[in-house]
Parts: C-alpha cells; sequence; structure tokens
C-alpha cells in the first residue's frame, strides 16, 4: 500500500511539472508558478530548481515583491552563493524594503567572496553599495561607489538602468547618463527600475 501510495505521488508531480512546464510555454507565468511552488512544497530535493524557476516566474511578471520572496526563500536553501544574496540585497533596496538590513548584509560581504563568484560581480558589489548609500543618504559615499564600476556593461540590464539613474543625480554627467539610458530596453525592466531609468533621460 505504501509503495503504491509513493508511486501514486511521483505521478502526481509529474503532472503537476507537465501543467507547469506548459503554463509556462503560453506565457501563464502565475499559473505555472503554482505549480512549481507547489512541486517544490512535496518535493524537497528539488526545492533550488524550482525556487530558481518561482524567480523567474515572478520575474516575467515583473513581479518585484515576488522576486524577493523566492530570492530570500533561495538564500535559505543555498546560503552559501553569494549571487543569490546579492539578488535579495538589491531587491529589498530597490523595493524600499529593509534598507537596514541590506546595508549591513552587503558591509559584511569580503571582496575575495566576491572575486570567487565571477570577474563580473565586483562592480555588481559597487553598484549595489552605491545605491544603498544613496537610499540611505549618504551621496558623497554613493558617488565613491558608482565610481568602483568598471565593467557597466556586464551588469543585468535592470541593474544598468539603476546605474544610469545613479550617475544622472550623482555625477554631474547627464550626457553619459542619458548615453547608457537610451540604450536600456525600457519593457525588461521592473517598475522601480523604469523609476531610475527615467532619471536619466
Amino acid at each position: 500500500l505504501s509503495s503504491s501510495s509513493a508511486a501514486s505521488d511521483v505521478y502526481k508531480r509529474q503532472v503537476i511539472a507537465r501543467c507547469a512546464d506548459m503554463a509556462e510555454g503560453l506565457g501563464l507565468w502565475e499559473l505555472a508558478s503554482e505549480g512549481y511552488a507547489m512541486i517544490e512544497e512535496k518535493n524537497p530535493r528539488n526545492r533550488v530548481l524550482m525556487l530558481t524557476k518561482m524567480y523567474e516566474m515572478a520575474a516575467l511578471r515583473k513581479d518585484g515583491k515576488g522576486m524577493l520572496d523566492a530570492a530570500q526563500r533561495l538564500v535559505e536553501a543555498k546560503p552559501e552563493g553569494w549571487m543569490n544574496r546579492a539578488r535579495v540585497d538589491y531587491l529589498r533596496l530597490l523595493l524600499g524594503t529593509q534598507f537596514e538590513e541590506a546595508s549591513v548584509s552587503l558591509s559584511k560581504v569580503q571582496v575575495s567572496e566576491v572575486f570567487l563568484s565571477s570577474p563580473e560581480a565586483k562592480s555588481y558589489l559597487a553598484i549595489l553599495r552605491s545605491l544603498s548609500a544613496f537610499r540611505l543618504g549618504d551621496y558623497r559615499l554613493a558617488k565613491a561607489k558608482l565610481q568602483e564600476v568598471t565593467q557597466p556593461a556586464s551588469l543585468p540590464v535592470g541593474v544598468r538602468a539603476v546605474m544610469a539613474g545613479l550617475v544622472s543625480k550623482l555625477d554631474d554627467n547627464p550626457t553619459e547618463a542619458f548615453r547608457m539610458a537610451e540604450s536600456i530596453p525600457s519593457a525588461l525592466l521592473l517598475d522601480e527600475e523604469l523609476r531610475f531609468l527615467k532619471m536619466a533621460l
């Protein structure tokens, strides 16, 4: 009886997975996310993969809060990944929630840890620290951190939009800010990222 029940559970998960995958293919991202959430709840071994899919579905819906929730749960499931933690800090700062927690988190990051993550991660960290200082009203520090960005082209499109807005506010260089902003496709941005982009246009 127990083996029959286990087989039934596996079959149900397979059906849910197929339905979620189909929903994703049809652009029904909220429905797909619900399916991935059901799989994550029933099968902890697939937790990281399903949470990653939930994050992706929230990003496609431009649902910043949903992205933050999935990102925070990913950190709980895989705390050793620096980029997962950085994603949480970025969304906290972008959405205007938990500024202080994000600032403390970023202050604890070791540069060596970032370098091990990827060559571009140093620029990402610099932008996060600049955004953190900007949110907390320390514009001098925000400008200093902004100047540490060496590879802006390697940053995700939304982060580049934020950077363009910061440059327009902090660097007294509207031409450079506009040059950065005009190449960024606004259709890909969260509403909060779009606000930064409009600062530079």
